[in-house]
């Protein structure tokens, strides 16, 4: 190998006002990635020098350079692109991108196993420039779905779950402990940050209302006794939706009925409701028409496999049944609005008989906080039934 095409024999430490971005880079670098690499560098520090040529002209390491203005870093480690041509640094800027993207690619299975260890060992996998969605489908187990979604096994007559147990269930993990404590959820997490919180607290504990972790993105759950508790609890939110899944109107009265329903508020800081994404299935067949009023005509299309766009107001059967769990909310109606959020880490603050676990399906992650122990005991056998994996217990 011919050595004298180096450009350097040393690496050299330059200020990071000295060096000047070329104009015509073509490669360009969103917000999210320079803060990805700025991620990147308070974790591993520098791993690489910035290649510039003898004027400080930087060939290679544009978006390193963003990441370090954004950290404040004075001076960074270079090298210098000794006696190139105009033609070969212009060049050069677009291989070293170009030749870190041509023929590439994963071996997807040791990816995933390589993922999952480190997932299971706490480490932020956000560090590793994956995505969220990507992330998700990576590390998703292939749900099996052997049992009725919505269904909830008997109650152990002893609990093998005690206060303190954390459990890991694929994915997803699970924490017998109080949710209105912090050191509860920070354990759970492991660290992490919830990009939205699931919040359905007991409705004979009124003080829970005040317990609602911090995340950008809420769903709340609420029946209509408590509407003004759930409001409260948001109202340091921007944007607020509601979703009815079960509504009942009475008539106590001549001509003056009572609605009583059951509902969830989606409160968000970072981003409206993606309606795109909350696809609920509800059974029903549609067909293909023309649908036509005081507006005028147009054609109609059903989502394939009788799906739905999930609305503001949309009513949902309660699964409530005698003799069993009542669990009043469909798992698919729950995913549908989880999915609606755009959220992929979800800290679910009530877990319950645990719908949550079962209606993150194959690509999202629940990170459950339940303060009884038979309930945890329900809500692991109810996600083993249905996934057809073990759950383990963790130490901690």
């Amino acid at each position: 190998m011919q050595t004298d095409k180096w450009p350097a024999d040393k690496v050299e430490r330059r200020p990071i006002l000295s060096l000047v971005p070329y104009a015509r880079n073509a490669r360009t670098h969103s917000d999210e990635q320079v803060a990805q690499v700025a991620a990147s560098i308070r974790e591993w520090g520098w791993t690489s020098p910035i290649l510039v040529d003898e004027a400080g002209g930087i060939i290679a390491g544009h978006c390193r350079v963003m990441a370090a203005r954004k950290l404040g870093i004075a001076d960074v480690p270079v090298m210098v692109a000794a006696g190139w041509t105009e033609a070969q640094k212009r060049a050069y800027v677009l291989a070293d991108n170009q030749l870190a993207i041509t023929g590439s690619g994963w071996d997807r299975d040791l990816l995933k196993t390589e993922l999952g260890d480190l997932n299971l060992g706490g480490f932020d996998l956000g560090l590793t420039g994956f995505s969220d969605l990507e992330l998700g489908a990576l590390l998703a187990d292939k749900t099996a779905g052997l049992t009725d979604p919505d269904e909830a096994p008997e109650a152990p007559q002893e609990p093998v779950s005690a206060l303190g147990d954390v459990w890991r269930l694929g994915r997803h993990r699970l924490i017998c402990g109080d949710s209105s404590d912090a050191s509860v959820i920070n354990i759970v997490l492991g660290g992490r940050d919830a990009d939205v919180v699931i919040y359905d607290p007991p409705y004979d504990v009124k003080d829970a209302w005040t317990w609602l972790a911090n995340a950008s993105r809420a769903l709340v759950f609420f029946d209509y006794r408590r509407g003004r508790e759930a409001v409260t609890a948001l109202s340091g939110y921007q944007h607020i939706y509601e979703f009815i899944w079960d509504g009942v109107t009475s008539w106590y009265t001549p001509n003056r009925p009572l609605a009583r329903h059951k509902s969830c508020f989606y409160a968000s800081n970072d981003g409206v409701w993606q309606f795109d994404k909350s696809i609920y299935r509800d059974g029903k067949n549609r067909e293909s028409k023309t649908v036509t009023n005081t507006r005028g005509s147009s054609d109609y299309k059903p989502l394939p496999e009788c799906h739905v766009h999930l609305s503001t107001v949309f009513q949902a059967p309660n699964t409530m049944v005698d003799g069993g769990h009542a669990h009043a909310k469909p798992s698919t109606w729950v995913r549908a609005l989880m999915l609606g959020t755009g959220g992929w880490r979800f800290l679910d603050q009530f877990v319950g008989s645990g719908t949550s676990f079962i209606a993150a399906g194959d690509d999202l992650e629940v990170f459950g906080v339940e303060i009884d122990p038979i309930m945890c005991d329900i809500a692991i056998a109810r996600w083993e039934s249905y996934s057809g994996h073990a759950a383990v217990r963790e130490c901690i």
